[in-house]
């Protein structure tokens, strides 16, 4: 889904939605707690036997970079509502990487879920 921010400055937007499946998901988190310094949190799960799974994932697509894409029938419309909206019957991202400060998800499995923490 492309559009315009509702922010007033019109910067374009655009929305990925979508489930997915992930092995050897990594989510890390960066913080400056008072007195103790920066720490980071690491949460992993999912792989080859037991991948994570989300679903409906959003977040903005700028936040994407991937080595390959894989897309199969690509659909581009447009419409008032929406701008212009692009869909798929599949996608496959291979070694995704989201760097955003939000990533909204309805619901999720995490096989094999571990926190580590670091200094």
């Amino acid at each position: 889904m492309l559009g315009l921010s509702n922010f007033g400055n019109n910067v374009p937007v655009a929305i990925i939605t979508d489930n997915a499946t992930a092995t050897n998901l990594r989510i890390s988190k960066q913080v400056c707690l008072p007195v103790v310094g920066t720490v980071t949190f690491l949460l992993t799960a999912g792989d080859r036997n037991a991948p994570a799974r989300l679903y409906g994932t959003r977040t903005d697509v700028q936040a994407l970079s991937a080595s390959v894409l894989h897309v199969q029938n690509q659909i581009t419309s447009t419409n008032a509502r929406f701008g212009v909206r692009i869909t798929s019957a599949d996608e496959q991202f291979f070694n995704l990487t989201i760097k955003t400060p939000y990533l909204s998800v309805d619901s999720a499995t995490f096989p094999n879920l571990h926190l580590s923490v670091f200094r």
